[in-house]
């Protein structure tokens, strides 16, 4: 099988700006708010859809079922939805302050775990981004209670800058927003579950906030809290590698090739900057994202200097 493209789907966020139309010249709408595209999703929400190609039209769920495993490989369940979610964030207003549910409180509130991870992809003219990322130290779970109400909240909370080309990983549990302009990469879990305890006193186009969910939120973070630690500047290297999935960067000068055996394991490829070529001539450029299926073979080539990022072990 041929890597497989699908159609991203823009969606509007309070926070979102228009950084993916504007300056990266995504097809998204000018007049609105888009805070991220959905790139790659198998969920309730949005289902992707096949961009071009032989299999053009049809949903990642009907792909899954239909071919499962030339995409999937053996083993694997049919009906199961695809494990990965992939997204762009355009983060021009800081995102609320939150957290996505632990497998415990998932399980009791019919919600789903999210361990997460951020590329920074690009920041504000400073050239630095500014994050939330867990506590800081010495907070205490009884200051942490009492304070986890409106902006008092944020006095527990650890800030850290982010430079492009840093990457961190959120397990769940771990408290965090986006506080400056940046575009993220991000690769999660399938999930869109996050309970929000602050949203920085702000409402949207009807007049009215938007719900908190504060004690969903006291009940996910658990103590003692370990704080996730960012890892700078990554050229080459692994990003992460959780339980759910291993994330890593790859710079390809130009002319340089990244070739991926067949019957291995299926595997998610995002061209971050530059241009590729696949073996079937096809040109990858930035923001692109596709899905190489279990079954197929692939060699990527650079046409000029390219860093890629790859998602794998996520099955």
């Amino acid at each position: 099988m041929d890597p497989i493209v699908f159609k991203y789907v823009p969606v509007e966020r309070i926070w979102g700006g228009n950084a993916l139309c504007e300056k990266f010249h995504r097809d998204v709408p000018m007049n609105a708010r888009i805070g991220e595209t959905w790139d790659l999703s198998d969920n309730g929400k949005v289902n992707s859809v096949v961009a071009s190609g032989k299999y053009a039209g049809a949903t990642l769920r009907r792909l899954i079922k239909e071919h499962c495993l030339e995409i999937m490989g053996p083993g694997w369940n049919p009906d199961a939805e695809f494990p990965i979610l992939v997204k762009w964030l355009d983060c021009e207003k800081p995102i609320s302050v939150q957290v996505h549910p632990t497998a415990r409180v998932a399980e009791k509130y019919a919600d789903r775990v999210k361990d997460e991870c951020w590329y920074v992809a690009s920041c504000g003219d400073a050239g630095k981004a500014e994050a939330i990322v867990g506590l800081k130290d010495g907070v205490s779970e009884e200051d942490f209670k009492r304070g986890a109400h409106g902006a008092a909240v944020l006095d527990c909370l650890q800030r850290v800058s982010l430079s492009e080309g840093d990457g961190i990983f959120l397990p769940t549990g771990t408290v965090h927003s986006i506080v400056s302009p940046a575009l993220i990469y991000e690769v999660q879990q399938n999930s869109d579950s996050a309970y929000r305890v602050y949203d920085w006193d702000r409402v949207g186009p009807d007049g009215r906030s938007r719900p908190l969910h504060i004690d969903k939120f006291l009940e996910t973070v658990e103590f003692p809290v370990e704080n996730p630690v960012p890892v700078r500047g990554v050229e080459n290297g692994v990003i992460c590698k959780s339980r759910h999935f291993t994330e890593s960067v790859r710079t390809l000068s130009a002319g340089r090739g990244l070739s991926f055996e067949a019957c291995v394991q299926p595997r998610i490829l995002t061209v971050l900057s530059g241009c590729v070529s696949s073996g079937g001539g096809a040109a990858l450029k930035a923001f692109d994202t596709v899905l190489l299926p279990y079954a197929g073979a692939f060699e990527f080539i650079a046409r000029e200097e390219s860093k890629l990022i790859i998602t794998e072990d996520f099955l």
